[in-house]
């Protein structure tokens, strides 16, 4: 596999994860195989080892590296016999920013992968960054042999007619585009708000706040569409309601939460797009002394966190992520394989878990 690298402007670090992410994909780097040194690695990148630490805990939780302490870090095995095959087909997850982007791609690619590892593909992951006008820079897209891609949201229609084009399987993850030729597999987000919204209603919130992504995510459209749908459901409740557009990134949500906390605009009930972006509105709540879930209720989505990790526990909607990747990859398949099924839109229910976070009665 050809390795896309960002351009000269993107951080080190970046540069870094991504030169080493081709030699894993391309198999320079096998499965099970040590990485050099951090020290090593540092001096032959010409960075600081403090660059090269983030880049590889980067391709940790992208699942493509393995840190054993005390020992080192490897390249990732599950894939490790269809590496070996030379006849082994490929399929590609096509994104836009995979450090930047939905945090919950963790678990979406693990079930990916067992999917290939059953059906005998290669697994490569293809970055396309947008360029400064909005668009992936289709022109950086190899000519690749594949079989099939999965393209992750968010995307532009070009990135899409691209692959139409050149008439390559291909899913739609996270998104539900209706264009009669593509397949969709998708959380329902819209379900999983209106279910948070309701339960903070129940529990005496009237003030709620919904912090979700940017507008250029379907999962941002659907939550604000479940947001309103609860509301719709409750009349007799009144319950004043606001969304907040942000990004995934923690440091974000805390500054928004800081920012309410010296205006003195702190709702009661506080919905967020991610279990991280409600860690980071946990510790800013909690540092300035407010009361959860007494004074504010927290609602977060994805449910991903261990009880350990925060320090109440999180009421969260469980989007079931490990569905959807098996999903994707079972209509890849069976588009592959000439077995199109019959329907080209596939929605997984969420499911709310109530937790010490937002249960007040």
């Amino acid at each position: 596999m050809q390795q896309l690298l960002t351009v000269n402007s993107d951080p080190l670090f970046e540069q870094v994860r991504n030169k080493l992410k081709g030699s894993i994909v391309s198999g320079e780097l096998r499965p099970a195989e040590r990485l050099p040194a951090q020290t090593k690695l540092a001096k032959q990148f010409g960075v600081s080892q403090i660059t090269v630490r983030r880049a590889i805990q980067e391709l940790v939780n992208e699942g493509l590296l393995v840190a054993h302490s005390g020992s080192g870090t490897y390249v990732a095995t599950t894939d490790q016999t269809h590496l070996k095959s030379s006849s082994s087909r490929s399929v590609a997850i096509i994104f836009e920013d995979i450090t930047g982007g939905y945090p919950l791609v963790k678990p979406l690619f693990a079930a990916i992968r067992e999917q290939c590892k059953e059906a005998n593909y290669i697994l490569q992951f293809i970055e396309l960054p947008r360029s400064q006008n909005g668009a992936s820079r289709i022109c950086d897209m190899p000519d690749l042999d594949i079989a099939g891609a999965i393209l992750t949201s968010p995307f532009d229609v070009s990135l899409l007619a691209a692959i139409m084009e050149k008439k390559i399987p291909h899913v739609l993850l996270h998104n539900d585009m209706a264009n009669g030729r593509s397949y969709s597999v998708s959380c329902n987000y819209a379900s999983g708000i209106m279910q948070a919204s309701m339960h903070l209603m129940a529990q005496g919130c009237r003030d709620i706040l919904l912090i979700t992504a940017g507008q250029e995510r379907y999962s941002a459209g659907q939550m604000k569409l479940g947001f309103e749908l609860a509301f719709a459901a409750m009349p007799d409740v009144q319950c004043s309601r606001e969304v907040i557009h942000a990004s995934y990134e923690e440091e974000n949500t805390y500054d928004i939460i800081r920012e309410r906390l010296a205006g003195n605009k702190l709702p009661d009930g506080i919905i967020l797009a991610s279990d991280g972006m409600a860690k980071a509105a946990l510790n800013a709540l909690l540092q300035a002394g407010v009361s959860i879930p007494q004074e504010v209720a927290v609602v977060s989505f994805g449910d991903t966190l261990k009880a350990h990790d925060t320090p109440i526990e999180l009421t969260s909607v469980n989007a079931h992520n490990e569905k959807t990747g098996a999903k994707a990859m079972s209509v890849l398949h069976q588009l592959i394989t000439k077995r199109p099924p019959e329907e080209r839109r596939f929605v997984i229910e969420p499911e709310l878990i109530v937790r010490a976070s937002s249960l007040r009665k």
